[in-house]
């Protein structure tokens, strides 16, 4: 088993949502809690705190949402904050940083979209502030969503025999379609997480195979890590990052 070490700085990521995807986002059980403004998001006096990743979420088919979102995307990345914008269409939209796409034609139920993000910035958050046996950071961070134009995010956790093997399979079926449509890696960022009692490195390592092979590119750069938290149990959580 890992012996944990405490971080020693923590990052915070908070979500900007533009327009009525606040509504949206509100919604979410715990939604609320990881909104960053409390106003104008041009205006940094009315943030809640210091933030060092936003994800800022936008729906293509709300009149002037893009133009919205350049603009504020411009405006965080003056404050040297790590932008992944997350923005929600079926057309090509191109934002100026590496973005994560949700086609909103594959799903019926707005909810399902809003957690497909919600799941992925509790992974980032997971990633830069979960206590590291095997460290992960925002630089990594950085490096793997900067080099890039798309970004794929998926996370699974699942419990029993080889558990972190389990949660990578299952992590990338979620994405199949996303990754045929992407074409070649340029980065990966890989974080197996579990509690003091059950997480290992035969675990990471299993998950780790697991990703080159369902990657099939051998030239693919896989940055990974491992932390703890203890408050999963008997489960085992990997999140993944892919940038081409």
């Amino acid at each position: 088993m890992f012996e944990t070490k405490e971080q020693e700085e923590v990052c915070n990521v908070r979500v900007l949502c533009l327009g009525r995807t606040t509504d949206e986002w509100k919604k979410l059980p715990q939604g609320a809690e990881s909104l960053l403004l409390v106003g104008d998001p041009m205006d940094t006096s009315t943030w809640k705190e210091a933030v060092d990743v936003c994800f800022v979420i936008a729906d293509g088919k709300e009149k002037g949402a893009v133009e919205e979102a350049k603009s504020v995307i411009e405006e965080l990345k003056k404050k040297n904050v790590l932008v992944i914008p997350s923005l929600i269409t079926c057309d090509a939209v191109e934002l100026g940083v590496p973005t994560f796409f949700i086609n909103q034609d594959k799903y019926s139920d707005k909810k399902e979209i809003y957690e497909i993000i919600y799941t992925a910035s509790e992974s980032v958050k997971s990633i830069v502030s979960e206590p590291g046996v095997v460290d992960l950071d925002l630089k990594d961070l950085r490096d793997v969503c900067q080099c890039g134009e798309r970004l794929i995010m998926t996370r699974a956790e699942t419990d029993g025999e080889n558990a972190a093997r389990q949660a990578c399979i299952k992590a990338m079926e979620k994405v199949t379609a996303e990754l045929e449509e992407l074409g070649p890696k340029k980065g990966v960022l890989l974080n197996v997480v579990g509690s003091e009692d059950n997480l290992s490195m035969m675990e990471v390592c299993e998950a780790s195979e697991v990703l080159m092979d369902k990657l099939g590119d051998e030239k693919c750069n896989i940055i990974w890590g491992a932390a703890v938290d203890n408050n999963l149990g008997e489960k085992v959580a990997v999140s993944i990052i892919i940038a081409g």
